[in-house]
């Protein structure tokens, strides 16, 4: 039930990477154009800071989908050995 629940979120996260990293592209690109060095600065931290974002927010996600996995996974071979073991008896 709880996995009902997370794979359309592990889904839409994982969806707008592209975005993401088009959205990275169009800033080195600018980056590239721009003229003051306090422009390249400020957008150059702008840019460390998304991609530190979401290299934070897509390694969480894979992680919980990592763990959730795990937990069917067990919640799964246990459900199958208790019945396994009640129709033996």
């Amino acid at each position: 039930m709880i996995y009902c629940y997370f794979q359309p979120i592990y889904k839409s996260v994982m969806n707008r990477e592209h975005e993401i990293i088009m959205l990275l592209n169009k800033g080195r690109d600018m980056l590239s154009r721009s003229s003051t060095r306090t422009d390249t600065r400020n957008l150059q931290r702008d840019l460390d800071k998304i991609q530190q974002a979401w290299d934070r927010l897509r390694k969480d996600v894979h992680e919980r989908h990592t763990r959730l996995q795990t937990c069917m996974v067990r919640t799964t071979c246990q459900n199958h050995k208790f019945s396994y073991s009640t129709v033996v008896i």
